[in-house]
């Protein structure tokens, strides 16, 4: 008899940390948002923000608009960063997009070099965002 309760023990111990694993993980769906993205921004380094990066991401910087894959544009990001420093990111206005389920941020990125305008778009990707298009206009 003690050894069944002690297997329903241990079986009951190892559906709860499945069930706290799961709250983990769902709240860290939770936190990917523009304000996450925009703080990655603030921080001035690209592998912060790459966190957030979908499969491929639209960069536009002053105009010039390409699509990189995650590593590629963590090294477009890393090399725009090393060419303006950042000082600051405020952001100016958050909303959703009417076309489709997504999520926009339009900010202030504050560089050595002058101001940005920052344009963060978050497409969903299950029970998260992902960092879908980033534009920077002088």
């Amino acid at each position: 008899m003690d050894s069944i309760d002690g297997m329903k023990k241990k079986i009951f111990i190892q559906l709860v940390f499945v069930y706290l694993l799961s709250l983990l993980t769902f709240s860290s769906y939770a936190q990917v948002s523009a304000t996450s993205v925009g703080n990655a921004l603030k921080s001035g380094n690209a592998t912060n923000v790459s966190k957030y990066f979908a499969a491929t991401v639209d960069i536009t910087i002053n105009n010039s608009t390409s699509t990189y894959s995650k590593v590629q544009a963590e090294l477009v990001l890393k090399d725009f960063f090393n060419k303006n420093p950042v000082r600051n990111f405020d952001t100016e206005l958050p909303g959703n997009s009417n076309a489709e389920v997504a999520t926009f941020t339009i900010g202030k990125l504050t560089t050595a070099n002058g101001d940005f305008k920052v344009y963060i778009w978050l497409k969903p990707n299950g029970k998260s965002y992902t960092l879908k298009a980033l534009r920077f206009d002088k």
